[in-house]
């Protein structure tokens, strides 16, 4: 049996914004085309990549270059979901780009995989906020700990971290 493909499962068409787009006009987009993830150009080359947890807490003004991430994983339109999958739990991230030869095509998600079979739960269940065990918008931390953006934020803010494992 053929192994099932990204592109079957990949966001498409990918929504591009401009690095200067702001926060607001950003949400307004997001939640129109029902998204996440922007992969971001400068001069029809991709720059960075920023997802609405990203923009959460930030000014509605502020261009979302500011909030972005600029090490983005691609992976080829004809890579297996499992080598995609694999991809994702090493590099801890939740979504990838998707290329056709070098134009990003389509962004696939863990939430796409998740859907598509819910073996893959199992497989990221490992990786979840170790503060609040959310499995979704993690970022790792200078420490190596994975935190959710919310988790993130409120030990940022106040410069501490509850991981539920005191007294």
């Amino acid at each position: 049996m053929t192994e099932v493909i990204v592109s079957k499962l990949m966001q498409q068409p990918i929504i591009e914004l401009d690095p200067d787009t702001d926060v607001e006009f950003a949400i307004e987009v997001a939640q129109l085309m029902k998204t996440h993830y922007f992969p971001i150009f400068r001069g029809g080359a991709m720059v960075g990549i920023v997802c609405t947890c990203d923009m959460d807490d930030a000014p509605r003004t502020q261009p979302i270059c500011q909030l972005s991430h600029a090490n983005v994983v691609t992976i080829p339109i004809h890579t297996t979901v499992s080598s995609a999958a694999e991809l994702m739990h090493e590099k801890v991230v939740g979504s990838l780009v998707v290329l056709d030869g070098q134009v990003p095509c389509g962004i696939l998600t863990r939430e796409a995989l998740v859907d598509a079979d819910a073996r893959w739960a199992d497989y990221f269940a490992d990786q979840h906020c170790e503060a609040c065990r959310a499995l979704k918008h993690l970022r790792t931390m200078s420490d190596g700990r994975l935190l959710c953006a919310s988790c993130s934020g409120r030990a940022h803010d106040h410069g501490w971290l509850e991981s539920g494992e005191g007294d």
